[in-house]
């Protein structure tokens, strides 16, 4: 989670955290948390085992050649289009 605006506590496997603007706080899968919030706001990030898609070594050119702006499929000669 990342703190945008305010002030609160974030608690971590019943570790409490003290948050202001600008704190991020990572978890990892099965641990306990609860925010109490005065008045803070944040962006929350979870992902599943099924999100996001594992990545392979050298496939990171995704986001340069196989998806382009348009938003349109990625293209058929991207370096790594179909790779396994």
């Amino acid at each position: 989670m990342l703190v945008t605006k305010g002030r609160g506590k974030y608690s971590v496997d019943s570790a409490c955290i003290p948050c202001s603007a600008g704190t991020l706080l990572w978890t990892r899968p099965n641990q306990v948390i609860q925010a109490f919030p005065d008045d803070m706001e944040g962006e929350l990030l979870m992902f599943t085992e099924a999100f996001p898609l594992p990545m392979h070594a050298g496939s990171g050119c995704w986001t340069m050649c196989c998806a382009p702006a348009t938003g349109s499929s990625p293209t058929p000669n991207c370096p790594c289009y179909n790779r396994a």
